[in-house]
């Protein structure tokens, strides 16, 4: 769904460019600042959980982009896009930052961590829904 800028021009690439021009294209140091990821989530890292993201969703509105007659997004579903794709990507780089560390302050930061990540993932969700136009919760009955 991206294309990856050539890694032998420069040490860290700071965009992945989308091959389907309704999408925007995602600048990596916007989405460190913005999901306030620190240096110990590497390029590499970032750019496989971006990736799963961008798969996530675009595969989310398979349907929805189908009926879109607009060139790209409007400014407002531009920031729900990004909104979705930074919060699933943070929550697979959040997951993954874990550890094996098996003390009890371990286990406790890695509890914070799954917390953390499954309001990351909702919240991803809640943009994939807001852009569909759909209701952000599912009910039914038992």
């Amino acid at each position: 769904m991206y294309i990856t800028d050539s890694a032998q021009t420069r040490n860290v690439p700071e965009t992945l460019t989308s091959v389907d021009t309704f999408y925007p294209n995602i600048n990596l140091v916007d989405l460190r600042q913005t999901m306030r990821l620190d240096g110990k989530v590497t390029e590499q890292r970032l750019r496989h959980a971006v990736d799963g993201a961008v798969n996530r969703v675009q595969g989310n509105l398979i349907e929805w982009r189908a009926t879109q007659t607009a060139a790209t997004l409007t400014d407002h579903q531009f920031d729900t896009y990004l909104r979705a794709i930074y919060a699933y990507a943070a929550a697979a780089v959040q997951e993954s930052m874990a550890g094996y560390d098996s003390t009890l302050d371990g286990r406790t930061r890695g509890d914070e961590l799954a917390t953390y990540a499954e309001q990351l993932m909702r919240d991803g969700h809640w943009a994939v829904r807001d852009l569909q136009g759909k209701p952000r919760t599912t009910v039914e009955l038992i």
